[in-house]
């Protein structure tokens, strides 16, 4: 069981960090290099970013019920900490930042802005702690 664990545990983080690295880091700069605007580019990525955040909560379930599992093994609490913070994290970016700035494109571009700001902070958070876990 603990075993199985390790492996969804690691399999999860995996996932979760992966998909957050190709968003950022991949999806993101090609579509504002080639969509036809920036518009365009944002829908895209913003889209994308709501899409895969029900994954990330998938992925933070996993990891969490996982690294409960094996809370007592060395560095065991550790992880579950680490996790848990990385759900409250991906919580508060999918269900309040996200959706508020969707709601301020083209409404108010300095409460966008702020809240693009904001999602970039919460998103390499959780990359760092993903990694460092990991």
């Amino acid at each position: 069981m603990k075993r199985a664990a390790g492996i969804a545990f690691v399999i999860a983080l995996g996932f979760w960090m992966g998909g957050l690295g190709v968003l950022s880091f991949v999806l993101a700069p090609i579509a504002f290099r080639e969509a036809p605007s920036r518009e365009v580019a944002g829908r895209i990525v913003g889209s994308s970013l709501r899409t895969f955040g029900r994954v990330e909560l998938a992925c933070a379930a996993v990891a969490l019920l996982a690294a409960a599992v094996r809370r007592r093994e060395r560095f065991g609490a550790v992880r579950l900490a680490g996790v848990g913070a990385m759900a409250v994290l991906a919580a508060s970016y999918v269900f309040w930042v996200y959706p508020e700035a969707a709601a301020a494109r083209g409404v108010s571009e300095s409460a966008f802005a702020f809240l693009h700001r904001l999602s970039v902070i919460l998103v390499g958070c959780n990359l760092v702690l993903g990694v460092a876990l990991m």
